[in-house]
């Protein structure tokens, strides 16, 4: 799995003459991979981090975890740039910062974006999902939220990273508050192939994109050696 993952992105440099791979890094286990991954596999690559700076608590779990992932990581502080824009300061507006800075990080470098969604992500109408609107690999997108588990530990990526409760760029929630259920319970879901008509499993119905999904899945760049785990 893990080759599979790094000799996808080494073909896609070399497809599209690209020098290095850009990653977000907003605090995901999967952004946290994407970057092992890297380097592990010495492939250059640059780290941007787009943060709300009046949120604390996220500004300082991202300044740790480049810590923990010993890796350089550009700060974009989104509340002071969209005061300068005269923008509003959503979230959705915040997410328009980074699809910019990511863009923008990709021209200067000469590079590729990563996306940092995983199966489970890809799958569901997700709040913070913003990475369709970007030209972009997706490494993981056929991969489990369990799976890119199993892939941060053979990673040697530290528990504490590995179990904390999933939530996504700018939110004071995690995304089990946002959706109702856990990426468990939809992974089984997805699996089973049909819903077993509890609570949650019509809850998660509700939320999977089933028409986006079977027209963006044709034509995503992942590994293909990774589709025998679906």
């Amino acid at each position: 799995m893990e080759q599979s993952i790094i000799q996808f992105i080494e073909k896609q440099l070399i497809i599209q003459q690209k020098d290095k791979i850009i990653i977000s890094l907003d605090g995901t286990l999967m952004s946290a991979v994407l970057v092992k991954l890297m380097q592990k596999a010495e492939i250059q690559f640059e780290t941007i981090s787009c943060i709300d700076n009046s949120n604390k608590i996220h500004s300082l779990s991202i300044s740790l975890l480049a810590e923990q992932l010993s890796t350089p990581v550009n700060l974009i502080d989104t509340t002071s740039i969209s005061e300068k824009l005269n923008s509003d300061s959503t979230i959705s507006a915040r997410k328009r910062i980074t699809d910019l800075y990511l863009n923008l990080a990709a021209d200067v470098h000469n590079g590729i974006v990563t996306s940092n969604l995983s199966y489970s992500q890809w799958c569901i109408d997700f709040p913070h999902k913003i990475y369709k609107s970007l030209e972009q690999i997706h490494p993981l997108a056929q991969l489990h939220y369990s799976e890119v588990k199993d892939l941060a530990r053979g990673l040697l990526i530290t528990d504490t990273v590995i179990t904390r409760e999933p939530s996504h760029y700018f939110s004071k929630h995690t995304d089990q508050q946002l959706l109702g259920f856990t990426y468990t319970q939809l992974e089984d879901f997805l699996r089973s192939g049909s819903p077993a008509n509890s609570i949650t499993d019509n809850l998660i119905t509700s939320k999977i994109v089933r028409n986006d999904w079977a027209l963006g899945y044709k034509t995503l760049q992942y590994p293909e050696a990774l589709m025998e785990n679906l």
